[in-house]
């Protein structure tokens, strides 16, 4: 009698249950890792953000709310002078709000200041990202503060 090889339709069924478990598994997983990463270069962003707000506060005692300088600008019109408002590796748009809004470059007034990223591809636990002069993080989302800026 001839025996022939190959698989039967139950032992091909349980393989593709199996697999199916596994990239039930792993597909979430990898998205939240995703995530994250992307969440990270605009943490990164808006601390550098930070930075050179302090920076231009030490040159002209005020914040600016000005990320991209208009062209031929010179000093605190030029704001902190960006190449763009995308965060390091685009994942993320940043925006730059002095308080009290309409102060003016170099004004007295303008000594507060919040920083915002907000995500390019949607991300529902953390909507945006904010800090602002104080240090203080916050976020919009299902996330919450500590979530978002772990």
């Amino acid at each position: 009698m001839k025996k022939t090889a190959g698989f039967t339709l139950l032992e091909l069924m349980i393989v593709v249950v199996v697999v199916a478990i596994l990239a039930a598994i792993a597909i979430p997983t990898y998205n939240d890792q995703t995530q994250r990463a992307r969440r990270a270069d605009g943490k990164a962003s808006a601390m550098q953000l930070m930075s050179l707000q302090e920076r231009f506060f030490t040159q002209y005692i005020s914040y600016t709310s000005v990320l991209v300088g208009p062209n031929a600008c010179a000093g605190a019109a030029c704001g902190l002078n960006l190449a763009g408002a995308l965060s390091t590796d685009g994942h993320y748009t940043l925006a730059l709000t002095a308080a009290p809004a309409g102060c003016a470059a170099g004004g007295v007034s303008c000594r507060t200041y919040t920083i915002t990223a907000t995500p390019n591809i949607a991300d529902p636990k953390c909507a945006t990202l904010t800090v602002t002069n104080t240090g203080q993080r916050g976020s919009t989302g299902t996330g919450g503060d500590e979530y978002c800026w772990r």
